[in-house]
């Protein structure tokens, strides 16, 4: 189940989840099934509207990955470091350990689509 208690969310994972979702209900049996119809249908929509909050459905096919707006600032402090601009031989020493790194996320959410799922904010890229 996605959710917006997730940190992290790959729009490919919500895309699976939707389809998984419409085949339940596609060949949902109601007699047979203890599976709750009300539920399935909740879920489909809360995940449809996060695909459409991201507006761009060729961009979510191919993958965006959404950020939690509280893990932002980690986000970006691993970002630092794996495109290189920063490396780990001296992570915690000066002047590394006296970044701001509220203040690079900040800047960093300049490249970043701000999307709201289910009351949670999110950033994500293409």
């Amino acid at each position: 189940m996605i959710s917006n208690s997730m940190d992290y969310i790959d729009s490919r994972d919500v895309l699976e989840r939707i389809e998984e979702l419409e085949d339940e209900l596609e060949n949902l049996d109601p007699e047979a099934s203890g599976l709750d119809v009300e539920e399935i249908e909740e879920e489909l929509e809360l995940l449809n509207s996060l695909k459409d909050e991201w507006g761009d459905d060729q961009s979510f096919e191919f993958g965006v990955f959404l950020i939690k707006d509280n893990c932002f600032e980690d986000y970006a402090r691993e970002f630092a470091f794996d495109v290189g601009y920063l490396t780990t031989d001296n992570e915690w020493q000066w002047p590394y350990s006296h970044i701001n790194w509220s203040a690079a996320a900040e800047e960093l959410k300049i490249d970043y689509q701000e999307i709201d799922f289910d009351g949670v904010t999110y950033y994500g890229r293409e």
